[in-house]
């Protein structure tokens, strides 16, 4: 799991209805919430492994046939004293929970490792090494429900084992330090059979790994583009443990990373992953800190709540915050927060959003993009100006559906740079253009793309003079002037002297400056005005 806060995640839902004809298969959206519960982990068939934060924490299954129902996790603890439980992971057919509890024992504060199998909680032995743990978790199960990842510290060490249900038998991970002994597991594949997590280093960073019984831990290295990578931590793997999720950070914020054993490292769009689907092609995380997004390897990433008003589904008030986890299959995501139904008062509840599995959706572009250029000045806007900034853009094209109306020339390429040049006596004013984006799976939204055309004059030199000054000669300092320009002054044309494509010069008649007030200057056609005050 990520440092700082990253283990129990508190995240707003969103709501999804009917998909469009560009994808062919139905959204839904189901509330599964109860106040204050929250799902964690998905198995198959809609169950999940949650918690029950009323008064104290305590484990949570939720089914769709009996909903939310708490656990047992009083085994070891003297009851009379408060006692809490979490669960931190499911096995795919949903009857293996595992997770941890902690109470008082012996007058002493302990955290058990426990199990629960169809609903029975069972406690994990002390380690061999260790006989008088007392604070230990289960991190993790596998797949098919063999085998849990148990996490045991003691002082300032942090030993993982591979823990094997039917033998009741440990199997320590190692260290990848050595003064520094400290190692987190955060998923394995299918069996149990490969491990990942991090450990942190004598250094003080933190690398990631894959550990299995004959090689032990494999360091997964930096990413090339990454060199300067401080901590890198996978949250998720696939079920043949080929692919690990997960963050790193740079010291500048956490960046989603796809690590394969035959491809490497791979950036997954700046969206933090939280958990993957089995066959490691998808993932589910936030992005920008609390938005909820899902990332493909098909179509690239983006947020959730685009990809469904894209499909026409309105979000409902108040929804921010990032998915928790992603079904097997890819197609249930859960999502929980607080205030998403207004009107029922369901506070801090878990939403769950069916999505067509495998995802394959067309691009989002967004709604405004915004340029700029000089007046009469050519803009010309680089390849991926218009796909660059859409979500799901993967092998997309960009397509004109109207043009500026106020450009002398327009190019828009297939790759998204464009040129545009506006017409003469257009400036300090908006143009703008729509389009769309077309990939593998269908074509986008309609995008506008605005361009704010500079002024002709930008300023006078000089900007004021006194009343009943003598005939004044003024500058007029702008862009895209050419030698038969002429300026009028309060609507009658006066002579003017062409300096350079940037300066005019015209002199203003004494009779002019008579009186206080504003003295407004127009080149030719020129859409703004030029003021000078006679103070």
């Amino acid at each position: 799991m990520l440092r700082n806060s990253r283990t129990l995640i508190r995240s707003l839902a969103t709501a999804i209805a009917a998909a469009p004809a560009i994808v062919m298969a139905q959204y839904s959206e189901t509330k599964i919430g109860e106040y204050l519960h929250y799902a964690v982990a998905a198995a198959s068939g809609g169950v999940y492994a949650g918690y029950d934060s009323i008064n104290f924490a305590s484990p949570s299954l939720y089914t769709p046939a009996l909903g939310w129902v708490d656990l047992p996790y009083s085994a070891g603890f003297d009851t009379s004293y408060p006692y809490y439980g979490y669960t931190t992971g499911i096995s795919r057919d949903g009857s293996i929970v595992s997770g941890y509890a902690w109470g008082t024992s012996n007058g002493a504060a302990v955290q058990y490792a426990a199990y629960w199998v169809n609903g029975s909680e069972s406690l994990v032995p002390a380690p061999p090494d260790d006989a008088n743990a007392s604070i230990m978790s289960a991190t993790g199960i596998s797949a098919d429900g063999s085998t849990l990842l148990v996490q045991d510290q003691t002082g300032s060490k942090v030993e993982t084992y591979v823990f094997k249900i039917a033998t009741q038998t440990f199997t320590s991970l190692g260290y990848l330090g050595t003064t520094v002994q400290q190692t987190y597991a955060s998923a394995t594949n299918k069996d149990g059979s490969i491990v990942s997590g991090y450990c942190n280093l004598d250094n003080g960073n933190a690398d990631g790994f894959l550990w299995t019984a004959p090689t032990g831990l494999k360091n997964l290295g930096i990413p090339p583009n990454h060199p300067n990578t401080v901590y890198l931590e996978p949250t998720c793997m696939s079920d043949d443990g080929t692919t690990v999720f997960g963050a790193l950070t740079e010291l500048n914020g956490w960046i989603g990373f796809r690590y394969n054993t035959k491809t490497g490292f791979q950036d997954t769009a700046g969206i933090v992953p939280h958990s993957c689907s089995a066959d490691g092609t998808e993932t589910v995380g936030i992005e920008n800190f609390y938005f909820p997004a899902i990332w493909t390897v098909a179509n690239g990433g983006g947020y959730l709540d685009h990809l469904l008003s894209a499909h026409g589904i309105a979000q409902p008030l108040g929804t921010i915050g990032g998915p928790v986890t992603i079904s097997p299959d890819d197609s249930l995501v859960t999502a929980i927060g607080p205030d998403v139904y207004l009107a029922d008062q369901i506070w801090y509840g878990t939403w769950q959003i069916k999505l067509p599995a495998p995802l394959k959706t067309a691009p989002i572009a967004p709604k405004l993009l915004y340029f700029s250029t000089g007046y009469m000045t050519t803009l010309n806007a680089p390849a991926g100006s218009l796909i660059q900034y859409a979500e799901f853009n993967t092998k997309a094209s960009a397509l004109l559906v109207t043009p500026p109306a106020h450009a002398s020339s327009f190019v828009l390429n297939a790759n998204g740079s464009f040129s545009y040049t506006p017409m003469k006596g257009y400036g300090d004013r908006t143009d703008s253009f729509t389009y769309r984006l077309l990939g593998p799976h269908g074509h986008s939204n309609v995008g506008q793309a605005q361009i704010f055309v500079a002024s002709h004059i930008s300023r006078l030199n000089p900007a004021s003079v006194a009343v009943g000054s003598p005939d004044t000669l003024v500058t007029v300092i702008g862009a895209g002037f050419v030698s038969t320009d002429w300026i009028t002054v309060n609507g009658t044309a006066l002579g003017t002297t062409f300096i350079s494509s940037t300066e005019l010069q015209l002199t203003i008649p004494a009779s002019y400056l008579a009186v206080k007030g504003p003295v407004r200057l127009t080149v030719e056609g020129a859409s703004n005005t030029a003021t000078l005050y006679v103070k």
